[in-house]
């Protein structure tokens, strides 16, 4: 990337209920920093920041959007 593009970049994983997104961020944000600190669901590596949706997408319809699309299971 040239310049400024990376001052844009941001990575945003999200997941059924929130907790496999926070997973993935704490991981991801380890590679990264190759500190192994404990991050929790929100960081920043120089420009690149790195996040998840707090509740997963089973909030974000509850809460943000209800016409987002969500599969039910039915047992």
């Amino acid at each position: 990337m040239e310049g400024g593009d990376w001052e844009e970049r941001k990575i945003f994983f999200i997941c059924h209920r929130g907790n496999d997104s926070q997973l993935a961020v704490r991981l991801l944000g380890e590679r990264l920093t190759n500190e192994g600190e404990t991050i929790h669901s929100d960081i920043d590596t120089n420009q690149l920041r790195i996040r998840d949706v707090v509740g997963g997408y089973q909030a974000w319809a509850d809460i943000v959007d209800d016409s987002f699309p969500i599969i039910r299971r039915i047992l």
